[in-house]
């Protein structure tokens, strides 16, 4: 048995080992089977400090050197869609979420999950059926992003993934295009989404109080400056001049607030 220990201190600048260490003890078999060194995933780090995973760039170029996994062609069934689009996922949930390249992947084929399931729409009703998952018809594509990270992901995650999703779809992206488009995107991910979240939000409704005001007045009859209160000092009083140029008293503003403003407006 080999017993190890690693502080994980700095050790100054690592040495190169030129050769491989021999063993320290000599075999108790007589004729060992030979032993051959396992080639490293990864190359080796010398130097420890925190561990390299520690460093979320590493971790990340990690991940991103990893083979990628190969996406299924337009006419694959929906079920491989899935089963690749999730794989990704896996992949992009391993790193944490910190690898750009993971997660751009997992998305890409989550879209073409998408543009697949509209092709056979009872199909895909099933699946989500076996998920649990409820179709969404205000938001199509949660249902999606669901499917393939996991409904118990991250909830903010999966809504701003939808969300980029819901904008590709928006721009009619075709199959296979999510990745160019995204990539073509300046901010990528964030962008995306933050273009989808202004395209939901509702337009500002027009004032139309003024106008139909307008209209009123314009109809009404003068008004007799009699009605005015006789102990009232100051009064506000809306004037309408007519085609002829006569200017004529049409509404007397009974707001005793409008009525301060107004005199302190002639002060000015």
């Amino acid at each position: 048995f080999i017993y190890g220990v690693i502080n994980w201190k700095d050790v100054g600048d690592a040495v190169p080992v030129d050769a491989p260490i021999a063993a320290a003890l000599p075999p108790v078999d007589p004729e060992p089977a030979p032993i051959h060194a396992a080639e490293p995933e990864h190359p080796a780090h010398l130097t420890w400090e925190d561990g390299p995973l520690a460093d979320p760039v590493i971790a990340a170029e990690l991940v991103e050197t990893e083979a990628p996994i190969s996406a299924p062609d337009a006419d694959a069934g929906l079920a491989d869609h899935l089963s690749a689009a999730r794989e990704s996922a896996e992949v992009c949930k391993d790193a944490d979420g910190r690898s750009r390249i993971a997660l751009y992947r997992a998305l890409a084929m989550a879209y073409d999950f998408a543009i697949a399931a509209k092709r056979v729409p009872g199909e895909y009703a099933e699946i989500l059926d076996d998920a649990g998952v409820k179709a969404q018809a205000r938001a199509p594509m949660t249902p999606v992003v669901k499917l393939v990270f996991g409904a118990d992901y991250d909830k903010s995650r999966l809504t701003e993934f939808a969300a980029a999703l819901s904008y590709a779809e928006r721009r009619k992206v075709d199959f296979g295009g999510f990745m160019p488009f995204l990539d073509s995107q300046a901010g990528g991910l964030k962008a995306l989404v933050a273009a989808e979240r202004d395209e939901r939000r509702p337009a500002d409704k027009p004032d139309d109080k003024g106008e139909t005001a307008r209209t009123a007045l314009r109809e009404a009859l003068p008004v007799n400056l009699g009605r005015l209160p006789p102990d009232q000092e100051f009064a506000l009083v809306i004037l309408r001049r007519s085609p002829e140029g006569v200017h004529q008293a049409v509404a007397i503003v009974d707001d005793p607030a409008m009525l301060e403003r107004a005199i302190r407006r002639t002060a000015t």
